[in-house]
């Protein structure tokens, strides 16, 4: 990223960029801006192509290459998500690799995918001859410091622990946080601090926070608001088999959780270990104070019944993830 920065700030651009990652609001931006740098908000039409469509053939994007800029010193061509590092787009990522050896020298192009593969020859190329830059989620700190920040110009302000719960609360997609905050600034109109009640107000919750407090309830016996929460999701259209593999997920994670927790590792470690962020491993950490490792293991085999129940028919998918909240809910 640092590199990114230096270039944007030197306005020196290699002719091939990759970028990939699942942080796509912030790649995103850095998108917008280098095509702006490169060619300037007024030629984005006639110097700048967009291809995004997996039926895409090679000589469509060959000629964009080719083309020389239209009253301008460059042109930009984007290459979004075109499956270049899966099987179905092998073949037009070797002739993108060939032909990237050959580019003019006014042609800039980046390539976006949510991941890569290091060993096929695009890869290789673009390491060799472009500039790579992933964009990862954000973590919990990083997270903390652009609410922050971006709160600050308008004169409002927030907690540490109350942005660790916005994050909880609306999820750690930066696209999304970054909408809510700006709820929250119209929503607090001349009050300063962002509070608990503000979030709770205004803000949209997310389904894995939604998920999260099912499984609270499951947890301390809370039967008849586990099963309001399950409804609301219903109504809310989030389909049970959906429902089914986010509480399989959940449960997952709190017995990796506490299993690690016992082998001696601290938060930040188990964190580290299982590629979660620091308020999940807390939130798992939390929830597995309710159940014994027995009672998750037996809770991850009734998840696949249940979903085998779904497959086979034995039950409409509703009613069997209904049941298994009713099983593990009761006193």
């Amino acid at each position: 990223m640092e590199g990114l920065k230096q270039q944007i700030k030197e306005q020196k651009f290699k002719n091939v960029m990759l970028f990939h990652g699942e942080e796509t609001f912030m790649l995103d931006y850095y998108v917008k801006k280098i095509v702006e740098l490169i060619i300037g908000s007024g030629e984005m039409t006639m110097n700048h192509d967009v291809f995004d469509d997996r039926k895409v053939v090679f000589s469509s994007i060959e000629d964009s290459m080719d083309t020389m800029p239209f009253f301008s010193d460059n042109r930009v061509i984007i290459l979004k998500n075109l499956g270049l590092f899966e099987k179905t787009g092998a073949n037009l990522a070797g002739l993108l690799s060939e032909k990237m050896e050959h580019l003019p020298s006014t042609t800039y192009v980046i390539i976006i995918e949510p991941s890569v593969d290091k060993r096929i020859k695009l890869y290789k190329s673009v390491h060799k001859n472009g500039y790579i830059c992933e964009f990862p989620l954000l973590g919990e700190s990083e997270l903390i410091r652009y609410i922050a920040k971006t709160l600050n110009p308008y004169g409002k302000k927030i907690e540490q622990k109350e942005a660790r719960y916005l994050i909880q609360y609306v999820g750690d997609q930066l696209t999304v946080l970054h909408n809510e905050i700006n709820k929250l600034i119209n929503y607090l109109g001349d009050d300063e601090v962002v509070t608990h009640e503000a979030i709770e107000a205004i803000c949209q919750k997310s389904v894995e926070s939604k998920i999260f407090e099912l499984v609270d309830c499951m947890g301390t016996k809370r039967r008849a608001r586990a099963l309001k929460l399950y409804h609301d999701l219903l109504s809310a259209k989030e389909p049970s088999n959906r429902i089914l593999f986010m509480l399989t997920r959940q449960f997952r994670m709190i017995y990796k959780c506490k299993l690690l927790l016992g082998e001696g590792l601290d938060s930040n470690d188990i964190g580290k270990k299982l590629k979660l962020q620091s308020f999940v491993v807390r939130k798992c950490l939390e929830q597995g104070k309710n159940f014994s490792l027995n009672s998750l293991e037996e809770s991850l085999k009734k998840c696949l019944e249940c979903e085998i129940d779904i497959r086979t028919g034995v039950f409409m998918p509703d009613l069997a993830v209904e049941q298994l909240i009713i099983r593990y809910s009761g006193i």
